[in-house]
């Protein structure tokens, strides 16, 4: 396609790799976004996509393989004169209006914008820090360093056409049209797009300007896609890149060649990695993320003479189809390795046509590529314990190597088996409403299973397939099938106490992809990927827990059951842990007896049932007995619950259908008893009696309908047993702690 627009227009435009900070950053040239292109639409997902591109490119970059990203074409076409409204004083020299690229060239942006105000932070940390003797040596090495990309960085993310002196002499690289006009003032200038606004004032924050821009009306999607830079940008300070060993490790430090890849630096730094400040560890992981930002971030700019001209290349360029999948390269390799007269009967055909059935044609476009994505990063692991981004050339890579490196057909057909291993878990197991009931067996491991899917826990798919694997083998035993379900609840007890006992997810994805790659040496595990255990020989359950139980000791500091009820109840779980604080809840209840008024204790088996499906679906609201937003004329919820922040524990919360929780609404707490006590009632005429007696006043008929016709609701009975006059502080710090004691009875089984 690009030879033949080059050989029928080579007069007219010439298709350029360049580096984004060569392009963006040129002297006095800026970006402008036509009115008719849409606005900034890039979620978490592609965001995370570009930062994955990213580290791939600086492990390709240590070696000196293929040491670039690239981002696609971006078409543009110059016109100054084309802008409009504006002040001619304030135009910058050259404007290219962004044709397509704009959502790529805007990540990158904010991302500049990022890494410029970390820069600055540590720049200003280290001037503030004295240090002698070798260490002052390898200090000057990175001050010269980071004062240069946090110059090029600041250069990208404005111009100052010298028309002013004042805070509007940093003009944006990038404004929409109709949105944004450049101006030298106050009066002139207008940043109200979300770009143009946070370019703006980004130049005024690292130029240390006090006053701050105006935030405008609307601001789309940008506070999500800078919360998503920054979470990328913390894991980089950290050095928590797991598959990034150079931004993990720094080995590269150590070597010109690769100072001068990673740095642009010709001199390796003059101490050890090991000998360098936690505080310069940081500076030159951002210098690494700069450097390949600014030099290494490439796309192929096709600069058009005209408007018309740039449409009709765009047209072709975007509108030809889509490229194939990474899936789709693979299957012509795989039919010339069994031959195309051989091919349709032959075993890779039965894996691939497993394969085909996952990624189905009903699927949309989108739904057909979280799929994919899916399939090939848990394959990857599955395999061998590595992790994949979601770029396509990465995964071509991963899927075409392996197999064509291959030595026989049998190997060759083992690989796609296990290809079609996955998708087959995906298709049967985690994407169907209803998997086969002699694989998930009993209702908790049917609603462990639910749990991990709607928390989209999918860093356990790989581990979860292995046994699966096994348990649908040819000639797989009741054992292996038991072995399986016992391994998901095992990882779903886990993935509970993890994540209940952190505000955030750090740290488990590491856990899974270690386990897949390297095992536990301390236990003599061998890594569970593909690769380095084949399935007659994967641990027992009993060894995979007691792995996870010493990851909880090692990572986490809890070995007790004391350890994890007292984080756990002092958490705010309906905002760090929504949906798994509805889980702990039915695992509270389950078996449940009363006990001293208000609270319940573990009865006999089967004393009541909540360990299923069919509660999970049931109940899938969380109702705050005091409500969080409590009338200011209530004295029946003590303060001191809102004093302390206490609203969003464990204890404040029970579990309702959505129908019932808005008819309970924000009532006072005699009333929410009543309530709670009349729904726990199994008897019908109880109930109807119990709320007609009860004197509750200002209820509605529509809501007494409601709480008259609802089902049994065992969530309600031991809190409406509490007779107290006012919902205090104390009871509900104790019903947090015994909430989780017997949440913890059932999860910490799961994994004995």
């Amino acid at each position: 396609l690009w030879s033949r627009f080059i050989m029928q227009n080579d007069d007219n435009f010439t298709p350029t790799s360049t580096p984004l900070g060569a392009l963006v950053g040129q002297d006095a040239q800026c970006l402008y976004v036509p009115e008719y292109q849409r606005g900034y639409t890039w979620g978490g997902d592609h965001i995370d996509r570009f930062f994955e591109d990213l580290f791939t490119g600086i492990n390709q970059a240590v070696t000196g393989d293929g040491p670039t990203t690239f981002l696609g074409s971006c078409i543009f076409f110059k016109d100054v004169g084309a802008v409009y409204p504006k002040h001619a004083n304030a135009l910058p020299t050259q404007v290219l209006h962004v044709v397509d690229g704009q959502q790529r060239l805007t990540t990158w942006l904010f991302l500049c914008g990022q890494l410029a105000k970390r820069l600055r932070s540590v720049l200003h940390q280290i001037e503030q820090t004295t240090v002698t003797g070798e260490a002052a040596s390898a200090q000057q090495w990175l001050l010269e360093i980071l004062n240069g990309f946090y110059a090029r960085l600041l250069a990208s993310l404005h111009y100052d056409n010298h028309a002013t002196t004042d805070t509007y002499q940093y003009k944006p690289r990038m404004i929409r049209q109709s949105d944004d006009v450049w101006g030298n003032n106050s009066k002139d200038a207008k940043y109200n797009s979300p770009i143009a606004w946070y370019l703006h004032a980004a130049a005024l924050e690292l130029h240390g300007e006090e006053i701050a821009p105006v935030v405008p009306g609307r601001l789309g999607r940008l506070s999500d896609a800078i919360a998503v830079i920054d979470e990328n940008l913390d894991r980089i300070e950290a050095g928590q890149i797991v598959d990034c060993p150079p931004l993990e490790d720094l080995d590269f430090v150590d070597s010109d060649e690769a100072c001068g890849r990673l740095l642009n630096r010709i001199e390796r730094c003059p101490n050890p990695p090991a000998s360098l400040t936690e505080l310069q560890q940081k500076g030159i992981r951002l210098a690494v993320m700069a450097c390949f930002t600014l030099e290494r971030v490439r796309v192929i700019s096709v600069i058009a003479p005209n408007e018309n001209y740039a449409f009709a290349l765009f047209e072709p360029l975007n509108t030809t189809g889509q490229p194939l999948t990474p899936l789709e390269t693979l299957k012509p390799l795989v039919v010339n390795s069994e031959g195309s007269q051989k091919y349709r009967g032959s075993p890779s055909a039965k894996s691939l046509d497993a394969v085909d059935r996952f990624l189905h044609e009903d699927l949309k476009a989108e739904d057909r590529q979280r799929r994919i994505d899916a399939l090939i990063t848990s394959f990857a692991l599955v395999e061998k314990g590595e992790r994949r981004g979601r770029s396509m050339t990465d995964q071509r890579s991963f899927l075409r190597q392996p197999y064509v490196g291959t030595k026989t057909i049998e190997e060759q057909r083992a690989f796609v088996a296990g290809l079609a291993g996955t998708a087959t878990f995906l298709n049967d197991v985690w994407y169907d409403d209803d998997p086969p009931g002699a694989l998930v067996g009993t209702p908790a491991t049917r609603l462990s299973l639910e749990v991990l899917s709607s928390t989209q826990h999918t860093i356990c798919l790989p581990l979860l397939v292995r046994y699966y694997d096994r348990a649908t083998a040819e000639g797989a035993q009741k054992s292996d099938i038991a072995e399986f379900q016992e391994v998901l609840r095992s990882v779903t007890a886990f993935w509970t106490l993890w994540r209940t006992a952190k505000p955030t997810t750090a740290g488990i994805d590491n856990v899974h992809r270690r386990l897949l790659r390297s095992g536990d040496p301390e236990s003599n595990l061998s890594g569970l990927a593909r690769s380095f255990t084949d399935l007659a020989n994967l641990p027992k359950p009993k060894e995979l827990k007691a792995v996870l139980a010493s990851t909880l000791q090692s990572k986490l500091k809890i070995g007790s059951e004391m350890d994890w009820v007292n984080t756990v109840a002092s958490l705010p779980l309906y905002r760090t842990a929504k949906k798994l604080t509805r889980y702990l809840l039915i695992l509270a209840h389950h078996d449940a007896v009363a006990d001293t008024p208000g609270h319940c204790k573990t009865g006999v088996r089967d004393s009541s049932e909540t360990r299923n499906i069919e509660i999970w679906n049931a109940h899938f609201t969380i109702e705050h007995i005091a409500p969080q937003s409590r009338a200011a004329n209530d004295t029946t919820y003590e303060s001191l619950i809102y004093d302390d922040g206490l609203v969003d524990r464990l204890g404040n919360l029970l579990l309702l259908p959505e129908g019932i929780n808005q008819a309970i609404g924000n009532r006072q707490w005699p009333d929410k008893r009543t309530i709670y006590s009349v729904l726990a009632e199994t008897d019908p005429t109880k109930r109807t009696d119990g709320l007609a007696n009860k004197g509750i006043t200002g209820i509605a008929q529509r809501t007494i309908t409601t709480i008259e016709l609802g089902a049994h609701m065992p969530f309600c009975k031991f809190v409406g047993e509490n007779s107290a006059p006012t919902f205090d502080a104390e009871y509900l710090r104790d019903r947090s702690r015994r909430l989780a004691g017997l949440a913890w009875n059932h999860l910490w089984a799961d994994l004995k």
